[in-house]
């Protein structure tokens, strides 16, 4: 027999190994009696309700199980201690689980709308086409160059130039297929580290009044112009429709603090709600957040209202043994009869019964 299943406080539904009556579960709950002598509540043991139905040898009947452990009726109810629930799904009001439901519709359906994969393959192409592996050692090159103290500025620059002009040349042959004008593959990264430090140079160039090459300035406008691309294609791959308004701004940063933990972001259940559910209407932000805000959501109302605390039948073990014991009669019985009006003549009547059917009948006597 498995574990006991709460139906409520003062009711438990236990799983039958072996049924009985044809019953694989049955639900038992507090007997009490009221007694006038004493006029107060008694504690009598266990009990099926009495609307219980069953079928035995056959035929619909009326069933009641009746469990009564040692020292009853007693005027000393048992308590009914909470023990955590094995499943993970949490039970929740039916109010709130409603609206869980109608949040989790939602992920589904965002869900479809997420971008598809990036094609790792066509990618790797484009890279090997550029020679992105020449560009990542020329960057390290750099990187090494304009981090040496014992260099003024001006010889930090004219060392840099040359390495500019050659990514230029590399980047500018670059002819980057639909599927890849996007922010999120490798080669966006790629762009952005290179418009960093092209930048940096040129910044400098200007506050020193240091002339530099066309060709760097070039690269600049080049390699943004591609982010800007990728950056546009993104949004509509997330979703996005516009730009953030500055309250939408506030409402995203709020949430950022509270996915990093930020003392800031402790707030009350309602305003946090109230936050998630404003993102995940917010035409300005992505289809990840919005699932993201979805998801949280789920686990706040979880938190707030969800019971993994099951109330526990007191007598567990006694009841489940019971039960065994009669699923065991119900199945092999042996019973005798003996007429109280001459019926048999003085004979008793002999029925065997095995798994709920009658497999003999004997007169003995």
């Amino acid at each position: 027999m498995k574990e006991e299943q709460m139906t409520d406080r003062n009711s438990w539904n236990f799983h039958l190994t072996k049924s009985i009556a044809n019953l694989s579960d049955v639900t038992l709950e507090i007997h009490t009696e009221f007694w006038l002598s004493t006029l107060q509540r008694w504690f009598c043991g266990y009990q099926t309700s009495k609307e219980y139905k069953a079928t035995i040898w056959g035929k619909k009947v009326d069933m009641y199980i009746a469990i009564a452990p040692f020292d009853t009726p007693t005027e000393t109810f048992p308590v009914i201690e909470e023990k955590r629930a094995k499943s993970k799904n949490v039970r929740l009001p039916p109010e709130q689980q409603v609206y869980v439901n109608g949040l989790q519709k939602k992920i589904k359906l965002l869900k479809k709308r997420l971008p598809p994969k990036v094609d790792e393959v066509l990618e790797q192409r484009c890279l090997n086409d550029m020679n992105a592996d020449r560009i990542k050692t020329i960057i390290r090159e750099c990187d090494t160059i304009w981090g040496d103290k014992e260099l003024s500025v001006e010889e930090k620059i004219n060392s840099l130039v040359p390495y500019k002009i050659e990514i230029y040349e590399l980047v500018s042959i670059l002819q980057l297929p639909d599927e890849l004008i996007r922010a999120d593959t490798n080669i966006s990264i790629l762009m952005a580290t290179i418009l960093f430090y092209t930048q940096s140079i040129e910044k400098n160039a200007k506050k020193c009044k240091i002339k530099i090459p066309k060709q760097v300035c070039q690269l600049v406008k080049l390699v943004y112009g591609i982010i800007t691309r990728m950056n546009e294609a993104q949004n509509k791959l997330n979703g996005i429709e516009r730009d953030m308004t500055k309250e939408e701004f506030k409402a995203y940063d709020a949430y950022l603090d509270i996915k990093i933990g930020a003392k800031s972001a402790f707030r009350s259940f309602e305003k946090r709600l109230k936050l998630y559910e404003r993102l995940w209407e917010m035409p300005s932000v992505s289809t990840n957040t919005k699932i993201e805000c979805l998801n949280e959501a789920i686990k706040l109302v979880k938190k707030q209202y969800g019971k993994n605390l099951e109330p526990c039948c007191p007598h567990e073990s006694l009841v489940r043994k019971h039960l065994r014991a009669i699923s065991g009669y119900l199945n092999e019985l042996e019973l005798f009869f003996q007429d109280t009006d001459n019926t048999f003549a003085g004979h008793f009547l002999y029925a065997a019964i095995e798994d709920s059917k009658v497999k003999e009948i004997t007169l003995m006597g």
